[in-house]
């Protein structure tokens, strides 16, 4: 197995090649492929996810910012109550549950873009509540403004919709819109808005050469329901497999038995610090500390998937 630090700038379907933009030499290579799995996600914007792409750039970069949070003694004032905004400002509470934390939403329910019950959007936005978050609802922020005070630091004067004023140490953003990191694909393969057309068995559609070797898993993917990294992790297991199952039919003729992907109905689960709040259609909602332990463990989840994965594991040869 081959890793390459870098960035793909170009697919060719038909002959099968890929271009790659080194990282460390800046120079261009041209990778044939059999197969392709395409699943870079969508690009996010600071402090949604971080943007370094070296590991000790990445250190420096989330040590800045937790200083420019805790730092912040006028408190911080989130902006956009998505999951990205209720996770982001539970983190914050948890670090420093003395730190004043304020999440701002132009909707009346937090979570609004999701097709999710009011009572689980309602527990949501308790749970924050509860741990000493003030959310303000059915606000939007119309301007903001730097000052410097006479101490060297600065603060942020925003005004409401309403004419209600904040002031704040800290400002973050966490209404961004996402887009698709498909720009090295043929056009034909995605839709208007940039996400790839596939089937459910997470081939590209039929409208580039050499589709069925092709694949798009995770975010990237046009397909219906929330996107969350459980549907993300289903879409690489069937990627794989289908992708096995070609491999099989070209070398010893058998006829691929493909697993397809099914519409699943509205699920999530939100790590609030200490607290989870989950929701599906057949449990419905539930929160709690167990509960957290439970879905994220005390490393978000890393281990739970690296055991399901079993990584640790030798490959069997």
């Amino acid at each position: 197995m081959e890793f390459v630090r870098g960035s793909v700038t170009s697919v060719d379907p038909e002959r099968k090649v890929a271009r790659i933009l080194e990282l460390q030499s800046q120079q261009t290579r041209h990778e044939q492929y059999d197969y392709l799995i395409a699943a870079s996600g969508l690009r996010r914007v600071f402090p949604t996810v971080p943007q370094s792409l070296r590991r000790e750039d990445f250190l420096n970069e989330a040590k800045s910012h937790r200083k420019s949070v805790l730092d912040a003694q006028e408190g911080v004032v989130i902006v956009g109550g998505g999951a990205v905004g209720v996770e982001m400002a539970a983190e914050i509470k948890e670090i420093d549950p003395n730190h004043k934390v304020t999440l701002v939403h132009s909707r009346d329910r937090l979570l609004s873009a999701e097709p999710l019950p009011d009572d689980f959007k309602d527990r949501v936005c308790d749970v924050l509540r509860e741990t000493g978050i003030e959310v303000i609802l059915g606000q939007r922020v119309v301007d903001h403004k730097a000052v410097e005070t006479s101490e060297e630091r600065r603060t942020w004067h925003l005004t409401l919709a309403d004419g209600m004023q904040l002031k704040t140490g800290h400002v973050m953003s966490a209404i961004s819109k996402c887009v698709p990191t498909s720009t090295y694909l043929p056009q034909d393969a995605l839709d208007q808005e940039g996400y790839v057309h596939i089937h459910p068995t997470c081939q590209f559609k039929n409208n580039i050469p050499n589709a069925e070797h092709h694949f798009a898993i995770g975010d990237l993917a046009s397909w219906p329901g929330i996107k969350r990294c459980g549907g993300a992790m289903l879409h690489g297991h069937y990627a794989a497999a289908n992708a096995h199952q070609l491999m099989l039919s070209e070398c010893i003729g058998s006829k691929p038995e493909f697993l397809s992907l099914q519409v699943s109905p509205p699920m999530i689960g939100l790590c609030l610090g200490k607290t989870a709040v989950t929701y599906n259609n057949i449990e419905g909602t539930r929160s709690g500390e167990d509960l957290n332990t439970a879905m994220f463990g005390d490393d978000m989840g890393n281990t739970i998937c690296w055991n399901f994965m079993r990584l640790s594991e030798p490959c069997q040869a």
